[in-house]
């Protein structure tokens, strides 16, 4: 949800420096430094949250299987 809010937030951005209601600097500082930065920090804690579950998965089907052994 955050992401799309930022890339919704980076075309309006576009939008108003394409009709001149923002300048180039004001532009650059809004959309370079901030909004490309937030959606890096984001897409990187998606990346980890996403590891991180396959990782508590892979460990609780080891765990699993291994009382599945103990019982047979």
């Amino acid at each position: 949800m955050a992401q799309k809010e930022t890339g919704e937030t980076q075309y309006w951005l576009k939008m108003l420096y394409a009709t001149e209601y923002i300048n180039e600097t004001e532009f650059d500082s809004l959309y370079a430094n901030n909004t490309e930065d937030i959606m890096k920090i984001l897409t990187s804690s998606i990346k980890t949250k996403k590891k991180n579950i396959g990782l508590k998965t892979i460990t609780f089907l080891v765990i699993i299987a291994a009382c599945l052994k103990l019982l047979l």
